[in-house]
C-alpha cells in the first residue's frame, strides 16, 4: 500500500514542478496585445486523451532516443529512480486533463483584468513595470485556480496513466482490485485517492481565497 500511494505522490509532486515551471515561463510571455484587448478570453479547456498520448509517447522515446519510459518492476529499484520515472506519466497528464491549457488561458484572463485596473497608472507613474508588480500573485492565483478546475479530469486520467506506464500506484492499484475483487485493497486504494484529492483541492482554494483577498485591495 505504502508503495502505492509513493508512486503516487511522486507523479503529483512531478505535476506541481512542472505546471508551476510551465506558468512562470508563460506568463513571461503575456502582455503586448493582451493587456490592451477589450475581451477577457474564455477559459475553456482542450482535453487530449492519455489513450492517445501514453503509447505515442512510449513509441517515440523508444524509437528516437532509446528510452524506455515504463516503470521497471517496484520492488527492484529504489525511489529514487521510481521519483525519476515520474516525470513522463506527470507529463502526460498535465496534458490529457487540459491543466496546462488552462492554466495558460487563467495567467492571461487575470494579467489582462488587472492590468486595466486604476492602480497600475500610479505603478507606472512611479517608474516601477506594472507586470513585475503582478507577477507573483497573478502567477499563483492562475495556478491555483487552474489546478482546482483540472483537478477531477487529472484524478480521472491518473488511472489510464499509471496502467499504461505500468507504474506501481494507488489509481493502477485501484483498477487491478476492481478487476480481481480484491475489496480491501479496492476500498483501502479508493480510499486514499479520496484523500489525496480532497487535501489537494482544499488547499487550493483556501490559499486561492487568501490570494484572492489580496488582490482585491488592488481594485
Amino acid at each position: 500500500m505504502l508503495d502505492h500511494l509513493e508512486t503516487t505522490i511522486f507523479v503529483l509532486i512531478w505535476c506541481f514542478g512542472l505546471s508551476g515551471a510551465f506558468g512562470i515561463l508563460r506568463y513571461q510571455f503575456v502582455g503586448g496585445l493582451e493587456a490592451r484587448e477589450s475581451k477577457i478570453y474564455s477559459s475553456k479547456m482542450i482535453l487530449v486523451p492519455a489513450l492517445v498520448l501514453v503509447p505515442l509517447a512510449i513509441r517515440f522515446f523508444y524509437d528516437f532516443f532509446d528510452i524506455n519510459l515504463f516503470y521497471p518492476v517496484h520492488f527492484l529499484v529504489s525511489s529514487g529512480e521510481l521519483f525519476v520515472r515520474a516525470i513522463a506519466p506527470a507529463a502526460v497528464l498535465l496534458v490529457a486533463s487540459g491543466l496546462i491549457i488552462l492554466l495558460s488561458h487563467k495567467i492571461r484572463d487575470e494579467y489582462t483584468f488587472w492590468m486595466k485596473m486604476p492602480f497600475i497608472v500610479v505603478t507606472e507613474s512611479l517608474g516601477r513595470s506594472p507586470k513585475k508588480e503582478l507577477r507573483r500573485l497573478v502567477v499563483v492565483k492562475a495556478y491555483l485556480d487552474a489546478w482546482q478546475n483540472a483537478l477531477p479530469w487529472l484524478f480521472g486520467e491518473l488511472i489510464v496513466v499509471e496502467s499504461l506506464f505500468n507504474a506501481p500506484g494507488l489509481a493502477s492499484q485501484l483498477w487491478r482490485s476492481a478487476k480481481a475483487y480484491q475489496w480491501w485493497d479496492l476500498a483501502c486504494s479508493g480510499l486514499a485517492l479520496v484523500v489525496l484529492f480532497y487535501l489537494i483541492s482544499e488547499s487550493a482554494a483556501k490559499i486561492s481565497r487568501i490570494i484572492g483577498v489580496r488582490l482585491s485591495g488592488y481594485a
